[in-house]
């Protein structure tokens, strides 16, 4: 959780008192794209019938494409990717999953946007042994775009996911996430 908060107020400090121009239009507008490639670094913990059994940092890939309806509503896609260590017998662990992803944006000016918003999707998570575990997912966020040129942004996204599988000898598992994802963005 440190790490979350200290990766978040360094970033808020990296763009306070870069140059606004509100000249030029930055970023998607109505009826345009925007591509978000990045990773997040996040704390993961997966919890059988109640009992802590593995808690690890995670890198995590992203990439995802939104449409932007009117200048506050998006909506898109999002495809993630991780590998981390465990201590379960099943070894170490894969997991991905794809997401639909809505968020609303506040643009404080025209390089700095705030936005908050939901994903639901599919979680899959693998283990060593082909084991595989299947879930709906469902996660929120808030985030912080600063626009460097009209069409590329860099972002921080502080967010937190859920899923909960059956394994196979009928415990419950719940798998919650909590990060923060940086990366870069392409308005087309």
């Amino acid at each position: 959780m440190k790490l979350v908060v200290a990766s978040c107020g360094l970033w808020l400090v990296a763009c306070v008192g870069v140059p606004q121009s509100e000249d030029v239009l930055y970023g998607p507008q109505k009826g345009e794209s925007l591509l978000s490639l990045g990773g997040s670094f996040s704390s993961s913990r997966l919890d059988v019938d109640g009992v802590p059994t593995i808690e690890s940092a995670i890198f995590t890939g992203r990439a995802a494409v939104g449409y932007f309806f009117t200048l506050e509503h998006e909506a898109g896609v999002q495809l993630t990717y991780d590998r981390f260590e465990t201590n379960l017998a099943g070894g170490d662990q894969t997991r991905g999953d794809v997401l639909l992803v809505y968020n609303y944006n506040l643009r404080q000016s025209s390089r700095t946007w705030y936005y908050f918003g939901a994903d639901l999707g599919y979680r899959w998570l693998r283990d060593e042994d082909a084991t595989n575990f299947n879930s709906p997912t469902y996660g929120i966020h808030v985030g912080l775009r600063q626009w460097l040129t009209p069409n590329v942004s860099v972002f921080a996204q502080p967010f937190w996911k859920r899923s909960e599988y059956e394994t196979t000898i009928d415990d419950d598992a719940t798998d919650t996430q909590l990060g923060v994802l940086y990366g870069l963005e392409f308005a087309f």
